[in-house]
């Protein structure tokens, strides 16, 4: 973890160190940290949507669609063009009803 993260500290806009740190988190178990870097990463290079997607459905899947929904909805706002947030942004809404 420490070595993805002096990396980012040396290069922070190099998207690969931000999946890299997350699916270190993930391995970790922590879902939600993992995709924050994800989001980070996406931000930096919309290349990485797919492992965005990936990593936020995981995350609804795994009974944290409130936390998938805040993460999605704040980039949304950070990246209101897109039109792929936005429907990720309501597959999310539509797990979220789900578990209601």
């Amino acid at each position: 973890m420490a070595d993805y993260t002096a990396v980012i500290r040396l290069e922070p806009k190099n998207p690969a160190a931000y999946v890299n740190r997350g699916r270190a988190f993930a391995k970790l178990g922590s879902l939600e940290r993992a995709v924050r870097e994800y989001a980070e990463a996406y931000v930096l290079d919309r290349a990485m949507l797919p492992i965005l997607k990936d990593g936020i459905l995981e995350l609804a899947q795994d009974g944290q669609a409130e936390a998938a929904a805040r993460l999605i909805d704040n980039l949304a706002r950070r990246t209101p063009e897109n039109k792929e947030i936005r429907h990720l942004q309501s597959l999310v809404g539509q797990a979220t009803k789900k578990r209601s």
